[in-house]
């Protein structure tokens, strides 16, 4: 059965990449699923092709933008539980050209933290504009994150500069909800930080970054501050899929590795996944960002808290997020 969910799976994405004219349609089973199986598979992939033909492309077979936008990711720190989240970018207003775009970031997340199920909503707001000829992004944006079901509420504010080949992402961010009973003798509050992290284009593998992240967040209750660095590597193998990959480490917490797998009918559209070029001629490929002026705002979205226990003794905690 594990082997007919795979290939159905397989199969499915495949179908997907055809209709968004980003995929060649060369997904196979390995030859290992007998006559009966395939037929279930087949009927599967069938039906799937059929939905999306007729519920979600245009009269030409091509999947609309605004679905290109919807990202699907699980991720996973440590000994963390994972974390599943839904986000999506959509304009608001793009003027001719793409030169200035006002756009909105909505995502909702479900994880378990410290052994309790949370949601978490990011509301963002942003714009950003093109420069040199577009081969240039800078943008400014601002969000809203809450997290239920203890009221946790924090603002953010993010400052970018993007070039196909180097990036620089900012963010403040600013707890508006005070301390919040979570369990008997258990409070936590959100804390006030911030973050900047420097993005590479990886030399003649266009479809593959390098990011290093430095981090800190002010303690209330805690001894010291919370001081780290989070290094990572992206790759987009597939048109359909991104892999994030790294470590992160802090004053506060163990050395913990994380990965993080995206799944998005969007990616790969400029022809940055290995797939449609595994190697350039040239060590960075300067490209214009009209086609990236939608893309997501990288920053933190967990909340990140600081847990004080008072029972039988003191006890502080800041929950670091991945």
């Amino acid at each position: 059965m594990i082997a007919i969910a795979l290939a159905a799976v397989g199969s499915t994405l495949a179908s997907a990449g055809e209709l968004s004219n980003d995929l060649p349609n060369t997904t196979s089973t390995g030859g290992s699923l007998s006559a009966a199986e395939t037929m279930v598979v087949d009927g599967a992939v069938s039906s799937f092709r059929s939905w999306l033909s007729n519920g979600l492309s245009d009269s030409n077979g091509v999947v609309p933008g605004w679905l290109k936008r919807i990202e699907i990711e699980a991720s996973k720190q440590g000994s963390q539980d994972p974390i599943f989240s839904i986000l999506t970018v959509q304009p608001l207003y793009q003027s001719e050209g793409n030169l200035d775009t006002f756009f909105t970031q909505l995502r909702f997340a479900d994880q378990k933290r410290f052994g309790q199920e949370r949601q978490t909503t990011n509301l963002g707001l942003g714009y950003r504009r093109l420069a040199f000829d577009k081969m240039a992004m800078f943008g400014a944006n601002g969000f809203y994150d809450y997290e239920a079901p203890y009221d946790h509420a924090r603002a953010g504010l993010g400052l970018e500069a993007r070039t196909s080949v180097v990036e620089v992402n900012s963010n403040l961010y600013k707890g508006l909800s005070g301390k919040a009973v979570v369990a008997n003798g258990v409070t936590e509050r959100p804390l006030d930080g911030g973050d900047i992290e420097l993005g590479v284009q990886v030399p003649y593998l266009p479809w593959a970054k390098v990011f290093g992240k430095e981090f800190y967040y002010k303690k209330v209750d805690a001894p010291n501050n919370l001081i780290g660095q989070t290094f990572s590597a992206q790759i987009v193998p597939l048109p359909f899929l991104r892999l994030e990959g790294g470590v992160t480490r802090d004053n506060a917490n163990p050395t913990d590795a994380f990965l993080k797998l995206t799944f998005s009918l969007g990616f790969g559209a400029d022809g940055t996944s290995a797939a449609a070029k595994l190697v350039s001629d040239q060590p960075f490929e300067v490209a214009s960002m009209e086609d990236h002026t939608l893309d997501k705002v990288r920053r933190e979205n967990t909340i990140v808290v600081e847990r004080v226990a008072t029972a039988p003794g003191i006890s502080i905690v800041i929950g670091r997020s991945n």
